[in-house]
């Protein structure tokens, strides 16, 4: 068994974890890293039960999620706090950031789903900057063909339903927000009421857009490093 502390991703969205490549090669110098992977998961409960399934049993694990799998994190903290150790959490939310967005967003039809221009520039809008390499943009774009629209469609909808923020006020482990200084699918506010919520949480500020982690992967991998060295 590795003598390294074990990290586990949680994906945003897509679900795959696909977009975790450009951050995992420096998490893997000090860190045993495994990726969560979701399917068709129609409720939160069931992501929180998906991914408790795939996490390792029996050693002390950190917990490392971005925008949609925040609230799974949440969840999994609270159900068990003993399995868990310091973890981290990016660009995400206990509820729906932009709830008109969502409401929008689930109703769109399949075909609107797709790996179109369209679709593409408002990917580039909402999560993306200049700086993202265009290996991520384009590995994003990708998975808008991989991932069924169906399954993107259930996701938001389970974004719509939640909220985690009694689960928030019984966590008792230190937790990073990682906040994206221009991030705009979750406002800038919404890190700062988590962090009045949990005085447990350490927020720190990075100059990037919503998918931080790929677009500032380094940044992002000392800042995780230098926190989890000190608390686990």
């Amino acid at each position: 068994m590795s003598s390294k502390h074990h990290v586990v991703l949680l994906p945003g969205l897509d679900g795959t974890g696909d977009l975790f490549f450009p951050i995992r090669p420096y998490l893997d110098k000090q860190f045993d890293v495994h990726i969560i992977k979701y399917s068709s998961e129609s409720t939160l409960a069931q992501c929180v039960d998906s991914a408790e399934e795939q996490i390792p049993a029996d050693v002390p694990v950190s917990l490392i999620a971005e925008s949609f799998s925040g609230p799974v994190a949440l969840a999994l903290l609270a159900r068990n706090m003993f399995n868990y150790r310091a973890s981290v959490l990016s660009a995400t939310f206990v509820k729906t950031p932009l709830p008109w967005l969502t409401k929008i967003a689930k109703h769109l039809p399949n075909s609107l789903i797709s790996n179109s221009i369209i679709n593409r520039k408002v990917m580039d809008f909402f999560a993306s900057d200049d700086k993202t390499s265009n290996k991520v943009k384009s590995m994003s774009y990708k998975l808008l063909d991989i991932v069924s629209p169906a399954d993107f469609k259930a996701r938001i909808n389970i974004i719509n339903k939640t909220d985690v923020s009694n689960q928030l006020d019984v966590i008792d482990i230190p937790l990073l927000y990682i906040q994206a200084i221009n991030d705009r699918v979750v406002p800038a506010r919404i890190g700062l009421e988590m962090r009045d919520a949990n005085k447990n949480i350490t927020l720190t500020h990075v100059d990037g857009p919503h998918m931080i982690l790929q677009s500032r992967p380094q940044v992002c991998a000392d800042i995780i490093m230098a926190f989890l060295s000190s608390n686990v």
